[in-house]
């Protein structure tokens, strides 16, 4: 029996030294860990302001990710883990960046998830620093999710399909008073 390339050029596949398929594949799921190899991922989490942070009755936007509008770059959101104390409404949405800076945030650099974090993100991380209800000056954008969340930890797994290009920003806001952290894992589009 003969495999053929599929072509129509006549040409057989090829075959391993143990008589198997040799096969070339790519996979999104591994987007991430190939980003992180070549020193193009990052995390942004609300630890900058505290261990965990005060949620008001209101709520607002806890944290941010920007891609400037002078970026050259696209950043992918891949996941964004939330932990919290009591039954919260979350909500993630991606939005044009308002003018000015935000307010009622801190401003920091996101962490590289590799080692010898020497490569700097190429995104302005905000985490709100609990003053008024959220981070202000944000504007409300195209909501992605809603979910009610349950005490403890849950992955939202974004899977790559949050891109932010150029201009464009990520936010995650929670409601219901409670304790709270966030950690939102990014990484830089192949280059």
């Amino acid at each position: 029996m003969q495999i053929n390339d599929g072509t129509g050029n006549g040409y057989s596949a090829s075959v391993t030294s143990k008589n198997r398929l040799s096969v070339e594949a790519s996979s999104q799921a591994d987007a991430p860990s190939r980003a992180a190899a070549e020193k193009r991922a990052w995390m942004v989490n609300t630890g900058t302001t505290a261990d965990t942070l005060t949620i008001t009755s209101t709520g607002g936007v806890i944290a941010t990710v920007e891609n400037p509008s002078t970026s050259t770059k696209t950043v992918v959101i891949e996941r964004v883990q939330v932990s919290v104390s009591a039954t919260m409404v979350y909500k993630s949405a991606v939005a044009s960046i308002a003018t000015g800076a935000p307010g009622n945030a801190n401003t920091f650099t996101a962490v590289p998830t590799y080692s010898g974090g020497d490569v700097s993100s190429p995104v302005s991380c905000y985490t709100w620093d609990e003053g008024s209800d959220g981070i202000t000056n944000w504007g409300a954008g195209t909501e992605l999710s809603t979910a009610l969340l349950a005490v403890g930890t849950t992955v939202m797994d974004e899977g790559g399909v949050v891109v932010l290009t150029p201009g464009q920003g990520f936010s995650v806001a929670l409601k219901s008073a409670g304790e709270a952290a966030i950690n939102i894992l990014f990484y830089e589009a192949g280059l």
